[in-house]
Protein backbone atom coordinates (compact mmCIF):
# COMPACT_ATOMS: atom_id res chain seq x y z
CA UNK A 1 0.00 0.00 0.00
CA UNK A 2 0.93 3.69 -0.61
CA UNK A 3 1.89 5.89 2.62
CA UNK A 4 2.71 9.30 2.86
CA UNK A 5 3.51 9.30 -0.97
CA UNK A 6 5.12 6.21 -0.73
CA UNK A 7 4.67 2.77 -2.48
CA UNK A 8 4.89 0.25 -0.02
CA UNK A 9 3.76 -3.39 -0.58
CA UNK A 10 2.20 -5.51 2.66
CA UNK A 11 5.29 -7.32 4.37
CA UNK A 12 5.16 -10.53 4.82
CA UNK A 13 4.52 -11.06 8.05
CA UNK A 14 3.77 -14.69 9.75
CA UNK A 15 4.08 -16.36 13.13
CA UNK A 16 6.13 -19.32 11.97
CA UNK A 17 5.52 -22.46 13.69
CA UNK A 18 8.01 -25.05 14.66
CA UNK A 19 7.04 -26.88 11.25
CA UNK A 20 5.96 -24.29 8.91
CA UNK A 21 3.26 -25.53 6.33
CA UNK A 22 4.54 -25.42 2.72
CA UNK A 23 3.40 -22.28 1.06
CA UNK A 24 2.98 -23.38 -2.03
CA UNK A 25 2.25 -26.33 -4.19
CA UNK A 26 0.63 -28.08 -7.31
CA UNK A 27 -1.82 -30.99 -7.30
CA UNK A 28 -2.12 -33.16 -10.44
CA UNK A 29 -5.44 -34.77 -9.58
CA UNK A 30 -5.54 -37.92 -11.69
CA UNK A 31 -9.17 -38.40 -11.13
CA UNK A 32 -9.73 -35.59 -13.11
CA UNK A 33 -6.51 -36.30 -15.79
CA UNK A 34 -8.17 -39.73 -16.59
CA UNK A 35 -11.16 -38.16 -17.20
CA UNK A 36 -9.80 -35.92 -20.04
CA UNK A 37 -7.51 -38.18 -21.41
CA UNK A 38 -10.52 -40.61 -21.63
CA UNK A 39 -12.23 -37.99 -23.41
CA UNK A 40 -9.60 -37.34 -26.25
CA UNK A 41 -9.40 -41.07 -26.20
CA UNK A 42 -13.16 -41.58 -27.40
CA UNK A 43 -12.93 -38.50 -29.83
CA UNK A 44 -9.36 -39.34 -31.47
CA UNK A 45 -8.55 -42.73 -30.51
CA UNK A 46 -5.44 -44.21 -29.32
CA UNK A 47 -3.24 -43.03 -31.74
CA UNK A 48 -2.28 -39.45 -30.94
CA UNK A 49 0.86 -38.59 -30.23
CA UNK A 50 1.24 -36.72 -26.67
CA UNK A 51 3.17 -34.26 -26.11
CA UNK A 52 4.78 -34.51 -22.44
CA UNK A 53 7.74 -32.20 -22.94
CA UNK A 54 8.61 -29.60 -20.46
CA UNK A 55 7.25 -32.29 -17.54
CA UNK A 56 3.71 -32.35 -19.39
CA UNK A 57 3.54 -28.78 -18.50
CA UNK A 58 3.43 -28.93 -14.66
CA UNK A 59 1.18 -31.95 -14.72
CA UNK A 60 4.18 -34.59 -14.36
CA UNK A 61 5.10 -36.47 -17.39
CA UNK A 62 5.53 -39.91 -14.77
CA UNK A 63 2.04 -39.85 -13.77
CA UNK A 64 0.29 -38.31 -17.16
CA UNK A 65 2.25 -40.99 -18.99
CA UNK A 66 1.30 -44.07 -16.77
CA UNK A 67 -2.59 -43.00 -16.86
CA UNK A 68 -1.79 -42.68 -20.58
CA UNK A 69 -0.48 -46.00 -21.00
CA UNK A 70 -3.22 -47.39 -18.84
CA UNK A 71 -6.11 -45.78 -20.84
CA UNK A 72 -4.46 -47.90 -24.08
CA UNK A 73 -2.64 -44.67 -25.71
CA UNK A 74 0.53 -45.68 -27.27
CA UNK A 75 2.32 -42.83 -28.42
CA UNK A 76 3.97 -39.41 -26.25
CA UNK A 77 7.15 -37.19 -25.80
CA UNK A 78 8.68 -36.52 -23.18
CA UNK A 79 11.89 -34.53 -21.97
CA UNK A 80 15.19 -37.12 -22.39
CA UNK A 81 15.47 -38.79 -19.46
CA UNK A 82 12.03 -39.53 -18.17
CA UNK A 83 10.10 -42.90 -18.05
CA UNK A 84 7.67 -43.05 -20.93
CA UNK A 85 5.85 -45.75 -19.23
CA UNK A 86 5.48 -47.78 -22.28
CA UNK A 87 4.37 -45.02 -24.92
CA UNK A 88 6.65 -44.92 -27.65
CA UNK A 89 7.69 -41.89 -29.85
CA UNK A 90 6.44 -42.28 -33.65
CA UNK A 91 7.39 -39.65 -36.49
CA UNK A 92 3.72 -37.89 -36.17
CA UNK A 93 4.22 -34.18 -34.49
CA UNK A 94 3.42 -34.63 -30.30
CA UNK A 95 -0.04 -32.85 -30.16
CA UNK A 96 -0.85 -31.02 -26.95
CA UNK A 97 -4.67 -30.98 -27.11
CA UNK A 98 -4.85 -33.16 -24.19
CA UNK A 99 -3.39 -30.27 -22.14
CA UNK A 100 -6.30 -27.94 -22.77
CA UNK A 101 -8.75 -31.04 -21.96
CA UNK A 102 -6.78 -31.57 -19.01
CA UNK A 103 -7.44 -27.95 -17.93
CA UNK A 104 -11.27 -28.19 -18.82
CA UNK A 105 -11.39 -30.65 -15.87
CA UNK A 106 -9.73 -28.93 -13.54
CA UNK A 107 -7.06 -31.68 -13.40
CA UNK A 108 -4.10 -28.87 -11.99
CA UNK A 109 -4.74 -27.07 -8.89
CA UNK A 110 -2.38 -24.31 -8.08
CA UNK A 111 -2.53 -23.04 -4.98
CA UNK A 112 -0.59 -21.39 -2.58
CA UNK A 113 -1.28 -19.72 1.29
CA UNK A 114 -2.23 -17.21 2.84
CA UNK A 115 0.71 -15.25 5.00
CA UNK A 116 -0.92 -12.17 5.96
CA UNK A 117 -4.45 -10.03 6.35
CA UNK A 118 -5.16 -6.83 7.15
CA UNK A 119 -8.31 -4.28 6.75
CA UNK A 120 -7.18 -0.98 4.76
CA UNK A 121 -9.72 1.87 4.04
CA UNK A 122 -10.58 3.15 1.11
CA UNK A 123 -8.16 5.05 -1.34
CA UNK A 124 -5.11 2.49 -0.42
CA UNK A 125 -2.72 2.30 -3.35
CA UNK A 126 -1.43 -1.68 -3.19
CA UNK A 127 1.59 -3.26 -4.21
CA UNK A 128 4.54 -1.95 -6.65
CA UNK A 129 3.18 1.48 -8.65
CA UNK A 130 -0.01 1.79 -6.80
CA UNK A 131 -2.02 0.80 -9.98
CA UNK A 132 -4.47 -0.98 -7.70
CA UNK A 133 -6.78 1.42 -5.57
CA UNK A 134 -9.16 0.50 -3.09
CA UNK A 135 -12.62 1.76 -3.30
CA UNK A 136 -14.17 1.36 -0.24
CA UNK A 137 -12.62 -0.20 3.17
CA UNK A 138 -11.75 -3.86 2.43
CA UNK A 139 -9.21 -6.87 3.40
CA UNK A 140 -6.10 -7.63 1.81
CA UNK A 141 -4.98 -11.07 2.14
CA UNK A 142 -1.14 -11.75 1.01
CA UNK A 143 -0.40 -14.98 -0.54
CA UNK A 144 2.99 -16.61 -0.44
CA UNK A 145 3.05 -16.96 -4.40
CA UNK A 146 4.10 -15.05 -7.30
CA UNK A 147 5.54 -14.44 -10.86
CA UNK A 148 9.41 -16.64 -9.54
CA UNK A 149 6.94 -19.96 -8.61
CA UNK A 150 5.10 -18.90 -12.40
CA UNK A 151 1.94 -16.92 -12.08
CA UNK A 152 2.09 -15.02 -14.80
CA UNK A 153 2.40 -11.42 -14.49
CA UNK A 154 -0.40 -9.36 -16.15
CA UNK A 155 -0.19 -6.08 -17.90
CA UNK A 156 -2.63 -4.11 -17.38
CA UNK A 157 -2.77 -5.29 -14.01
CA UNK A 158 -5.78 -7.80 -12.87
CA UNK A 159 -6.86 -11.59 -12.72
CA UNK A 160 -8.77 -13.41 -9.93
CA UNK A 161 -8.01 -16.13 -7.83
CA UNK A 162 -9.92 -18.06 -5.63
CA UNK A 163 -10.51 -18.75 -1.68
CA UNK A 164 -13.04 -20.90 -0.36
CA UNK A 165 -14.89 -21.22 -3.32
CA UNK A 166 -15.31 -17.55 -3.87
CA UNK A 167 -13.76 -15.37 -6.86
CA UNK A 168 -11.63 -12.33 -5.52
CA UNK A 169 -9.72 -10.01 -7.53
CA UNK A 170 -6.07 -9.78 -7.50
CA UNK A 171 -4.63 -6.33 -6.37
CA UNK A 172 -1.62 -4.77 -7.91
CA UNK A 173 0.84 -5.67 -9.70
CA UNK A 174 1.92 -9.70 -9.05
CA UNK A 175 5.40 -9.40 -7.58
CA UNK A 176 8.51 -12.23 -7.53
CA UNK A 177 7.40 -14.08 -4.18
CA UNK A 178 3.69 -13.12 -3.50
CA UNK A 179 0.47 -11.26 -4.59
CA UNK A 180 -2.27 -9.40 -2.73
CA UNK A 181 -6.10 -10.18 -3.09
CA UNK A 182 -8.86 -7.76 -2.34
CA UNK A 183 -11.46 -10.32 -0.79
CA UNK A 184 -14.03 -7.40 0.49
CA UNK A 185 -15.98 -7.62 3.35
CA UNK A 186 -14.16 -11.30 4.10
CA UNK A 187 -10.97 -11.58 5.73
CA UNK A 188 -8.79 -14.78 5.31
CA UNK A 189 -7.04 -15.91 7.76
CA UNK A 190 -3.06 -17.07 7.77
CA UNK A 191 -2.87 -20.24 6.30
CA UNK A 192 -6.15 -20.18 4.15
CA UNK A 193 -5.64 -21.86 0.77
CA UNK A 194 -6.13 -19.63 -2.03
CA UNK A 195 -6.37 -21.32 -5.32
CA UNK A 196 -4.59 -19.37 -8.61
CA UNK A 197 -6.22 -21.76 -11.36
CA UNK A 198 -8.10 -25.19 -10.59
CA UNK A 199 -11.08 -24.05 -8.84
CA UNK A 200 -13.59 -21.54 -9.66
CA UNK A 201 -10.74 -19.80 -11.89
CA UNK A 202 -9.39 -21.62 -14.59
CA UNK A 203 -6.08 -21.96 -16.29
CA UNK A 204 -7.89 -20.97 -20.03
CA UNK A 205 -8.74 -17.78 -17.90
CA UNK A 206 -4.85 -16.87 -16.98
CA UNK A 207 -4.24 -17.77 -20.39
CA UNK A 208 -7.12 -15.26 -21.93
CA UNK A 209 -5.57 -12.84 -19.29
CA UNK A 210 -1.66 -12.96 -19.70
CA UNK A 211 -1.59 -13.87 -23.57
CA UNK A 212 0.49 -17.05 -22.99
CA UNK A 213 -0.36 -20.45 -24.30
CA UNK A 214 -1.60 -23.23 -21.79
CA UNK A 215 1.99 -24.78 -22.57
CA UNK A 216 4.34 -21.42 -21.76
CA UNK A 217 2.10 -20.81 -18.59
CA UNK A 218 2.83 -24.71 -17.31
CA UNK A 219 6.11 -24.78 -18.49
CA UNK A 220 6.53 -21.59 -16.04
CA UNK A 221 5.75 -23.71 -12.95
CA UNK A 222 9.16 -22.54 -10.40
CA UNK A 223 11.20 -25.36 -8.41
CA UNK A 224 9.41 -23.59 -4.89
CA UNK A 225 6.25 -25.01 -6.26
CA UNK A 226 5.73 -28.78 -4.60
CA UNK A 227 4.56 -30.93 -6.95
CA UNK A 228 1.84 -33.67 -5.80
CA UNK A 229 -0.20 -36.30 -7.28
CA UNK A 230 -3.54 -37.25 -5.98
CA UNK A 231 -6.66 -35.88 -4.23
CA UNK A 232 -7.46 -32.40 -2.74
CA UNK A 233 -4.73 -31.22 -0.20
Amino acid sequence: MRSSGTTRPIAFAMNRPASPPHLRWAITRTTALREALNSLLGHHGPHVHLDLRANAYGLGAQSVATVAAELGFRHATCDPGVSEAGLVTDDSPPDAQWLSLAHEHHAQLLQARVVNSKRVDAGAEVSYGGEYQTTRATHLALVAIGFADGVPRLHPVGGMVDAHGQRYPIAGRITMDQLIVDTGDTALSLGDIVTVWGGTVSAHEWSTWSHRSLEVIGSGLGTRVEQLVGGER
